[in-house]
């Protein structure tokens, strides 16, 4: 998904739930060929909505249409996003996402970078041998 594609959505009012698995780089590849490519600057995905939540994102900006209903929500952004570290957090999201159900939410899930599971690293494993 694009940011292109996240303002649309926000725009639109789209209330869908948008999960993204941040394990500090791509853990995958690292785990079958490691080198510097794999290592790339993480970002604050959860700070993504005070970027993207300015007026002029939300649909009822100059729209002669818009629902008095609509017009209140424009002064409250249609997206939030939180960071998830712990299983508190993310019930923490959920109740938010049951109290906002018009919002567009950004969960950041936080793995440990070295959580890989034991299949992965024999597959691993076996494809760097072919890799090298």
């Amino acid at each position: 998904m694009t940011a292109q594609e996240l303002s649309t959505a926000i725009r639109s009012r789209a209330n869908m739930i948008v999960f993204i698995f941040n394990n500090l780089g791509y853990q995958i590849e690292s785990a079958i060929h490691d080198g510097p490519y794999n290592y790339i600057a993480n970002w604050n995905y959860a700070k993504f909505a005070s970027a993207m939540c300015t007026p002029k994102h939300t649909r009822t900006c100059n729209d002669p249409f818009a629902s008095q209903l609509d017009k209140d929500r424009g002064l409250n952004p249609a997206f939030f996003s939180m960071q998830i570290k712990t299983q508190a957090d993310l019930l923490s999201a959920l109740d938010r996402i049951n109290l906002e159900p018009w919002k567009l939410a950004l969960l950041e899930c936080c793995i440990q970078p070295g959580d890989v599971s034991v299949g992965l690293r024999q597959l691993a494993g076996a494809l760097s041998e072919t890799v090298q």
